[in-house]
């Protein structure tokens, strides 16, 4: 964390570009950024060398049989995962093992989200990886493409991708970062919710199964993340490989091997740089989703605005950075929010319905619109449509600084958290005792 004590210049990415926002040395500003952890000098060696080492599981030029059916699961286009490297690392262990390519699918575990068509998905892996190997979307409403598999401990049907289900050697890709339900990304969210049948996803993602306030960084007790790996233990998964991103999403690290104990060892790589702790809650809190594909739809964006809730002060203001080039990205949540006359109408729609996609986005946008006044600072998003959302638009940061407070005086506590998806932003409270929404804080 830096303390702005003079004026200075902050860029905040936006798209495929910034946008610079200039802090005036009379406001009592922090600069929420992760720790500068340099990045691996050689990718390619550094996944090598993860996949010659793996941790509590053996190698899988070691582990997997010639006759093997193999699936590798790689994130959709709205992650930023080097998925052609990793892909390509595999697919040399599998060559040593005799495997021939007929018998290797990919499969995207796209969760909810939209299909990738061929030219994502080329971009995502390289002509010569589409070339060789079957690519296929997973799709949480093809029933004939779900199988059921058991129940967790907690009561959760797992129902998946047959294709996946079927296979005899299953290995995830992914990256670790914070998350605002899971506490942090990879390992298990690939299987859960990445190939999780719909109504799988309607139970874990609902009120029943997830805590109401953000939980980024949060692990331990946080039923979300504890069913997701029950699940995903369930479904099986032999082997994982993810990356660790740093706040700009340059890889310094990454970890390969068994489900829970590979993960453990990229979230620890992760929390090193991630976890920036405020004196205070802020009265404006100036979030970005860290750029492109972060930002491509508010859909995405939404994650921004989650870090920001653990920070901001009841009834102050977080100005959102966000390009959204592909507009709003989902209709369900934009259907949800328009319908409704207030944000607790929102929220209690969710508690009584539950999940469904879109929904659970609306519950975001409405937990924090009920909490403080949310500014999206975008040109692709129309302003009409945005104010019936709960949320108002402003074109540049410095218009959206201007309706946050004429003007900012120098009593007003500023955080600026360039790329608040890569951070899990901590505060004190009024007397000084720290604010930990995943524990403490009453919902509403």
């Amino acid at each position: 964390m830096i303390e702005a004590t003079e004026t200075r210049f902050i860029s905040i990415p936006y798209g495929k570009s910034s946008l610079d926002l200039k802090l005036q040395g009379s406001w009592h500003s922090f600069i929420l950024e992760g720790k500068d952890i340099d990045p691996v000098s050689d990718l390619d060696a550094a996944v090598q060398q993860a996949l010659e080492n793996p941790t509590g599981a053996p190698r899988i030029a070691e582990a997997v049989c010639r006759t093997d059916q193999v699936v590798i699961v790689i994130n959709d286009i709205t992650r930023p995962v080097p998925s052609g490297i990793l892909v390509q690392k595999i697919a040399q262990e599998l060559e040593k093992a005799g495997v021939p390519d007929q018998q290797v699918k990919i499969l995207l575990a796209t969760g909810t989200h939209r299909p990738n068509n061929q030219e994502e998905i080329k971009n995502m892996l390289g002509p010569d990886l589409l070339k060789r190997f079957q690519v296929s979307n997973h799709d949480c409403r093809d029933e004939a493409n779900l199988v059921y598999l058991g129940v967790t401990p907690g009561g959760t049907r797992v129902v998946v991708n047959r294709l996946y289900a079927e296979a005899d050697y299953r290995i995830l890709t992914g990256l670790i970062a914070p998350h605002h339900a899971a506490g942090f990304s990879g390992g298990r969210k690939s299987v859960i919710p990445g190939l999780a049948g719909l109504e799988l996803l309607k139970r874990h993602h609902s009120l029943d199964g997830r805590i109401f306030n953000p939980a980024m960084g949060c692990l331990e007790g946080n039923p979300f993340h504890l069913e997701a790996v029950a699940a995903a233990r369930i479904a099986g998964a032999e082997f994982i490989l993810n990356v660790v991103p740093n706040s700009r999403g340059q890889v310094v690290a990454v970890v390969a091997g068994e489900l829970e104990e590979a993960h453990m060892a990229g979230v620890r790589v992760a929390e090193t740089m991630s976890r920036c702790r405020l004196p205070f809650l802020a009265d404006i809190v100036i979030t970005g989703a860290g750029g492109y594909p972060r930002d491509i739809n508010l859909y995405q964006a939404q994650k921004a605005i989650s870090a920001a809730e653990m920070v901001i002060r009841d009834n102050g203001t977080i100005i959102l950075v966000a390009e959204c080039a592909h507009g709003f990205g989902e209709g369900v949540f934009v259907d949800w929010l328009v319908e409704a006359k207030s944000p607790q109408e929102v929220i209690e729609r969710f508690r009584r319905e539950g999940f469904s996609p879109g929904a659970s986005k609306a519950f975001f946008f409405a937990r924090a619109a009920a909490r403080c006044r949310l500014i999206v600072v975008t040109t692709n998003l129309p302003g009409d449509l945005l104010s019936q959302m709960f949320m108002e638009k402003a074109t540049t940061l410095e218009e959206a600084l201007t309706m946050a407070e004429k003007p900012i005086g120098c009593n007003h506590i500023v955080a600026v958290i360039p790329r608040a998806v890569q951070i899990i932003p901590e505060a004190a409270g009024e007397c000084g005792e720290r604010v930990c929404y995943f524990n403490d804080r009453e919902t509403p």
